[in-house]
């Protein structure tokens, strides 16, 4: 069980909502009413210089809310992970004191910002601490938050740079190919409403549902331009970027059996080389080993997407396609496609 205790003293129940087990951080949900809660400002660690002032909060060896202060003594540390064969990188240094009790603290600037979460201490040494940079907490909240929360996927992947939205790649064949947006651009509205961080970028997103249309106004070298086009379902956007395949559920043949039928191709992708075509129905996929796998028989798309995210990137997976060469309704086994690349 967890129990939360606030600055005030009320204590609280918790439980975790999820978790990144490289980088030793959990989220939590704290059962307390929300006038109790006050959040913490949300700073940048990507503009952090070595000598500037910080501050360390936590309670060390049972000492609520000790402060200690110092300077950033280093950055883009690396140290061994609790998970093996693993790093952690890109770690803040820190004189500031950080004792056991510590951990888990913030790590604030002279603005009383977030700019890290103590983690951990060099026990054989003085006034050597580490911290996970808050762009890294930052993207965790995001990767542990927003997938349950957004259902629409842009065909864009979108990056905060010093505190703005800004484009870095456009999925060809995806949503927001056929406009006039370009890598680099910086986004500033959506369907009217201003936009300045990612992180609101993704508020504005979480009500849509998949098939709507968005309107965004976007800054770029050339000035203002606005792109309108309609939403994928975030599960297709993932599963088209993981092979690069965009697929229906449809039942087909006397039995009505539920298959899945390609119903878009990425350009240049694995699957696009390979020969895969809008139409073909794809029954089965296995991941390509040295000792052949039973074909995990696929009927849905949220099936094939638990078999991609259980294997590794760069997994070579085979997979099953019939076509109906002839267009009478009868599908044929083409062949079987080997070496789709995951992500």
């Amino acid at each position: 069980s967890i129990q939360v205790t606030l600055a005030s003293g009320d204590t609280y129940d918790a439980r975790v909502v999820g978790s990144d087990a490289e980088f030793d951080i959990a989220v939590l949900k704290i059962d307390a009413p929300p006038e109790k809660l006050i959040p913490i400002e949300l700073g940048r660690s990507d503009n952090l210089r070595v000598g500037q002032k910080a501050f360390a909060v936590g309670n060390p060896f049972g000492l609520t809310g000790t402060l200690s202060t110092g300077v950033v003594s280093s950055l883009n540390r690396s140290l061994p992970s609790r998970v093996r064969d693993h790093e952690i990188s890109g770690l803040i240094q820190t004189d500031a004191s950080i004792n056991f009790g510590n951990s888990g603290g913030p790590l604030l600037n002279i603005h009383g910002e977030l700019i890290g979460i103590n983690t951990v201490m060099n026990t054989q040494a003085e006034n050597i601490g580490f911290a996970i940079p808050v762009d890294r907490v930052r993207q965790v909240l995001e990767e542990v938050l927003f997938p349950n929360a957004l259902q629409v996927w842009l065909g864009l992947d979108i990056e905060d740079r010093n505190g703005r939205a800004i484009i870095t790649h456009i999925w060809d064949g995806g949503p927001a190919s056929a406009g006039a947006l370009s890598e680099g651009d910086r986004i500033i509205a959506v369907n009217g409403q201003p936009v300045e961080t990612k992180e609101s970028l993704d508020l504005h997103l979480i009500p849509m549902l998949p098939g709507a249309q968005i309107q965004l106004e976007v800054e770029g070298k050339d000035g203002t331009c606005g792109a309108a086009f309609a939403t994928w379902d975030v599960l297709d956007g993932e599963i088209y970027k993981d092979i690069g395949l965009a697929v229906d559920e449809e039942p087909i043949g006397p039995r009505r059996q539920t298959l899945l039928v390609v119903r878009r191709v990425r350009p240049g992708s694995a699957a696009d080389e390979l020969g895969v075509q809008p139409g073909d129905l794809i029954p089965a996929v296995r991941p390509r080993r040295p000792i052949p796998e039973r074909p995990s028989l696929m009927s849905d798309r949220l099936s094939l997407k638990a078999l991609l995210d259980g294997l590794r990137p760069g997994t070579e997976v085979e997979v099953d396609a019939y076509r109906d060469e002839n267009h009478n309704g009868r599908y044929e086994a083409h062949e079987q496609l080997k070496g789709v690349l995951v992500r």
